[in-house]
């Protein structure tokens, strides 16, 4: 596929009729759960996200303890999951897991895995990026 750059006063390309009966097919396969879509139920990284939050307000509460670098990586996932979303799905679910001791455990195996600065290269790459906005891609024959 071609890379199209705009400048801010390149017109708009008209859009085939079938454009937006298309866009409305995508957007209901992506939503509806017998086509394989997430429904209404959580994402796997929206629960991951809030499990790691509740584990660090139950520490806070102090029905948890937690080493200082391990609160520090707690937060780099936080980030990661919320900006740049690089675990892949199996990692998320381990991220998921309801009881807090098995959650630790698994942060623990993650960090192991990945080290305490894993996503620093991910932040210093994505500073040398420029930035694009991609509107919509239609093949039209």
């Amino acid at each position: 596929m071609k890379r199209k750059v705009c400048k801010i006063d390149t017109p708009k390309e008209k859009l085939s009729n079938d454009f937006w009966q298309s866009y409305e097919y995508i957007i209901h396969h992506k939503t509806d759960p017998q086509r394989g879509g997430l429904g209404g139920g959580q994402s796997k990284e929206q629960n991951a996200h809030n499990r790691l939050k509740s584990l660090l307000q139950e520490h806070k509460r102090r029905q948890i303890q937690l080493t200082s670098e391990q609160i520090a990586f707690v937060k780099h996932l936080l980030k990661d999951i919320r900006e740049y979303k690089t675990l892949p799905d199996y990692d998320l679910r381990t991220l998921g897991v309801e009881d807090s001791n098995d959650l630790i455990n698994n942060i623990k195996y993650l960090r192991e895995k990945f080290g305490d600065n894993y996503l620093q290269p991910i932040i210093d790459r994505e500073q040398q990026m420029d930035n694009d906005v991609v509107i919509a891609v239609e093949n039209i024959l």
